[in-house]
């Protein structure tokens, strides 16, 4: 029987430390040193950091830092004249800034509201005097609109400047600012619908009936149809100028449904689609 060699104890594989050396693990006491007292041969990104409160996981030690999510809550907006020195401004957002202290708002769902539909949109900024937003398509030209916000606040516009993608606002009255940051409401937040009137067929195992879609978000639609569906009724959405989507009867109330999908889509992807069907329609 071969026998194998012992090998030698773990702490003979071992560099002794000296007595001046720092340790290889950081202390309590290394924990609870500020940024200014942290060690300055570590690059900032190494040192020992705080998760904003906003952060979704506790995170200590070393390696690189997470960056705050996209979506940050809007009382959490930063103002552009608080920006860090030399942050990078585009031609447009330099255009952008007025006499007015304006503030950064990351993705805020909203909509365009005028008497001819409902447009899909994301705010970018706003200031006591106006708003820019990020478009998916172009405006209908000569129509007055109105921002709708997700708590429902509505707010009359008038148009400044419109470019491929985006266009900027002032509001036609007296507006709160911080309402528009902080966007309080009552109800439980929930996915930005926009309106529409869309024929459509429904299929229900292998019977196809006709339905009615009313609106549209990402997640799911509410519908109308003399059929009767039962809940978690799974069913396929058909229409002209959408692709076919699948999804579950969530709740009903007469003859209308309210449907989720299996599939979601992407902001973009809902605000294109709706601007099409409104066209077609």
């Amino acid at each position: 029987m071969q026998l194998r060699a012992a090998k030698p104890p773990l702490a003979a594989n071992r560099t002794p430390r000296a007595a001046g050396d720092e340790p290889l693990v950081p202390s309590s006491a290394q924990f609870a040193q500020p940024l200014s007292q942290a060690n300055p041969h570590l690059r900032l990104s190494e040192t020992i950091m705080k998760l904003h409160r906003i952060g979704s996981k506790p995170w200590t030690g070393f390696g690189n830092a997470r960056p705050q999510a996209v979506g940050a809550p809007m009382r959490d907006a930063v103002r552009h004249d608080d920006a860090l020195p030399g942050a990078a401004l585009d031609a447009a957002d330099a255009d952008d800034l007025r006499s007015a202290p304006r503030f950064t708002l990351l993705i805020r769902a909203a909509k365009l509201i005028c008497p001819g539909g409902e447009f899909l949109c994301v705010v970018r900024d706003a200031s006591e005097s106006g708003v820019s937003v990020r478009l998916f398509h172009p405006l209908p030209a000569d129509v007055p609109l109105m921002l709708e916000m997700p708590n429902g606040d509505r707010l009359p516009l008038e148009r400044v400047w419109e470019e491929e993608g985006k266009a900027g606002f002032r509001f036609a009255g007296k507006v709160e600012l911080e309402r528009i940051v902080e966007c309080p409401s009552r109800f439980a937040r929930r996915a930005v619908r926009v309106k529409v009137e869309v024929p459509c067929d429904l299929l229900v195992g292998i019977r196809r009936v006709g339905a009615t879609i009313h609106n549209l978000s990402q997640q799911g639609a509410l519908i109308s149809t003399t059929e009767k569906l039962s809940l978690l009724q799974r069913v396929k959405i058909r229409a002209e100028g959408m692709p076919e989507i699948a999804g579950k009867v969530r709740w009903r109330r007469n003859d209308s449904y309210g449907l989720s999908f299996e599939d979601t889509f992407q902001f973009a992807e809902l605000a294109a689609l709706a601007f099409e069907l409104r066209r077609a329609a």
